[in-house]
C-alpha cells in the first residue's frame, strides 16, 4: 500500500519536498546569473572576497567591447575601397575564406563552449562574417 503511493508522487513534488542545501549547489549564485545576461558578465571565479569584481576587469571587458567594434573599421574600409576603385587586386581570396571559418569557430566559442554567450565576441564575428564575405564577393567581381 505504501509503494502505491509513493509511486503517485510525482519528481516534482519529491523535489519540492526536500530541504535545499547550498553546499551541494553547483549552479552560479544569484548575482553572477544576473551579471551574465550584461554584455560586461564576469565569472564567478574573478570575484573578490567581497563577491564584487575586480575593477580592472570590469574596465578591461568594457576595453575589448570597445575594441571589438573598432576592429570591424578596418574591414569595413577595405569594403569602401574596393566598391569605389573597383578593383580588389591586393585581396587575398584564399585568406578571407580562412578569416571566415576563423569566424564560425569563434562564434561557436562565444555560444557553445563558454559557459555564458560572450556577446562582444558574437557580436564582432557576425559583423566580421557579415563583412568579409562582402569583400569576398567584391574580390571575385573585380579581380
Amino acid at each position: 500500500m505504501q509503494q502505491e503511493t509513493l509511486s503517485k508522487i510525482t519528481t516534482k513534488e519529491l523535489i519540492s519536498n526536500q530541504k535545499y542545501d547550498s553546499s551541494k549547489d553547483i549552479r552560479k549564485p544569484e548575482s553572477t546569473v544576473q551579471k551574465s545576461r550584461s554584455i560586461f558578465y564576469v565569472d564567478m571565479y574573478d570575484l573578490d572576497v567581497t563577491g564584487h569584481p575586480a575593477k580592472w576587469k570590469i574596465y578591461y571587458a568594457k576595453l575589448m567591447v570597445v575594441f571589438a567594434v573598432l576592429s570591424q573599421v578596418f574591414l569595413l574600409l577595405q569594403v569602401i575601397e574596393i566598391f569605389q576603385t573597383k578593383t580588389a587586386s591586393g585581396v587575398s581570396i584564399p585568406a578571407y575564406f580562412v578569416y571566415e571559418l576563423s569566424n564560425l569557430l569563434w562564434g561557436y566559442y562565444a555560444t557553445k563552449i563558454l559557459l555564458y554567450v560572450n556577446y562582444p565576441i558574437l557580436l564582432s564575428c557576425i559583423v566580421s562574417f557579415v563583412l568579409a564575405g562582402i569583400i569576398i564577393a567584391g574580390a571575385f567581381i573585380y579581380q
